[in-house]
């Protein structure tokens, strides 16, 4: 039986856990509770949690605040009715291993509390299974640096990876936790159940993604992507990829990892430039077909260098694949599969870089994805809140219906209206719970339900935080007001 603490100041959100959690979990679990941050940490000194559900908004000691006084750090899963990635960011570098929504949704709430039985039971295995993640780093530092052929054969087969051919990336980051890097990599890619091996190196990491034949390697490109983007969400810190050629194992190995790294050294030449991220994903946000070539030139033109087109024919690759990953639906994701396989089989300039012009241009202009102008599809979403903004509106949902990627959505929202999606809804609808103060005789608990908000605590608190004070003091004052002035 699981120790677990549900700290909430609310005691029906309490409730409606333990509720929740008997339903599927029976017997499975003793409860504890707190009403705020003082309990909480000193139940976490007297008992031996092993699950705590933590509200971010409690009396006197916030959640955060307790994560940053707990001595011993049970397995962490936030309660907050706070949409926005401060919170999570924060909660995030506290340790929290989970984060969800009041109220949580019934299938999230339970996907969160299978994710901590399985880690629960992780825990439980025998210990040579337990120390996978210290062959899997054995192997990648034989990979990068030693070349034991023996060594590899045997890591290879205790670590059950049957894939003989290997695609590396160096993940170039600024991080002072190296472990916690490597940590966050690791559960990341098991949960994808990824064949891998993975070690710490200056300024960031080396992950060796194994896969069958060369034919895959866009398929590991984009785990790389998603890898990326996972990583500068739970880490804060922006994650630039670099790539090389596919080579088997071992025979591949360290030569290719060295030849990536530090190619002078391995006597391939001048280091191949890398692409500026950034000014790429501008450019196709901006649909600029020239600005994102010019992004793409410096290594574009090293294809014609002493070094070989490998490395930059797989730094384009990268490049591309991470970019096309932040506007694509999953429906455009097939045909982008099959446009990124064209540059493996590509060679010379003159053709690499007629493929990689081809695939920007179909991005900008034919991608289903990229379909609608910019201010339009912005202008939908306006439109879509102002008629109705008591409606469950969420970025996804809405990228989702408008047939967009959500992560280009909300930052072409912000970029065209100076907030984030979840602020300028708030605001609509705190606008809007004043005009029916101010128009009708609905009482304040129907006003909030009209504009989206059935719980009257937190509408309470969503108009606190854009008034300065609560619908009811508000509604008072107008209403004073208007009396004076009649």
């Amino acid at each position: 039986m699981y120790q677990i603490l549900i700290a909430d100041d609310e005691r029906k959100d309490r409730n409606i856990i333990k509720i929740l959690l008997e339903r599927r979990y029976a017997g499975q679990f003793q409860f504890w509770e707190a009403e705020n941050g003082e309990q909480t940490l000193e139940i976490l000194r007297r008992e031996a949690i092993q699950l705590l559900l933590l509200d971010i908004n409690m009396p006197g000691r916030s959640g955060i605040d307790v994560l940053h006084s707990m001595d011993a750090r049970p397995y962490v899963i936030m309660l907050t009715a706070y949409d926005h990635f401060v919170y999570t960011r924060e909660a995030l570098r506290c340790g929290a291993r989970d984060y969800l929504l009041k109220p949580p949704v019934r299938e999230e709430f339970y996907q969160a509390i299978d994710r901590f039985l399985r880690d629960q039971s992780q825990k439980r295995l025998p210990e040579r299974l337990q120390n996978r993640s210290v062959f899997t780093r054995e192997l990648a530092q034989q990979m990068m640096y030693y070349g034991d052929r023996k060594k590899m054969e045997g890591l290879l087969d205790v670590t059950g990876i049957r894939e003989r051919m290997a695609l590396c990336g160096l993940l170039d980051l600024e991080l002072e936790d190296g472990e916690s890097l490597l940590d966050e990599l690791e559960g990341f890619l098991d949960r994808c159940r990824i064949s891998y091996a993975a070690a710490r190196r200056e300024g960031g990491a080396a992950v060796f993604l194994f896969c069958q034949e060369e034919g895959a390697v866009p398929e590991a490109l984009e785990s790389l992507a998603q890898l990326a983007h996972y990583l500068e969400g739970n880490l804060c810190a922006e994650v630039q990829i670099r790539t090389g050629p596919a080579a088997s194992v071992p025979e591949g190995y360290p030569e290719t990892f060295l030849h990536l790294a530090e190619p002078a050294a391995a006597g391939g030449g001048a280091a191949v430039p890398m692409v500026r991220q950034t000014d790429l994903e501008r450019a196709v946000r901006r649909r600029d077909y020239g600005e994102a070539m010019a992004a793409l030139r410096p290594v574009l033109e090293a294809l014609g260098g002493s070094g070989g087109e490998n490395l930059p024919k797989y730094q384009l690759l990268t490049a591309l694949s991470q970019c096309g990953r932040q506007f694509q639906t999953q429906r455009d994701y097939q045909a982008s599969y099959y446009r990124l396989s064209e540059l493996i089989g590509a060679h010379g300039q003159e053709g690499i870089t007629d493929i990689t012009a081809r695939y920007v241009q179909w991005l900008l202009g034919e991608c289903p994805g990229m379909g609608r102008p910019q201010n339009n599809t912005v202008q939908l979403v306006l439109d879509r809140v102002r008629e109705d903004c008591g409606q469950p509106w969420s970025i996804d949902a809405l990228a989702d219906s408008l047939h967009v990627n959500a992560y280009y959505l909300s930052h072409l929202f912000k970029e065209y209206t100076g907030q984030c999606f979840t602020d300028y809804l708030a605001e609509r609808r705190i606008e809007r719970a004043v005009e029916l103060m101010r128009t009708t005789d609905l009482s304040l608990a129907q006003i909030g339900e009209r504009v989206g908000y059935s719980d009257p605590n937190y509408f309470s608190r969503v108009f606190k935080k854009r008034r300065g004070v609560g619908p009811r003091e508000f509604f008072q004052d107008w209403k004073t007001s208007t009396n004076l002035r009649n």
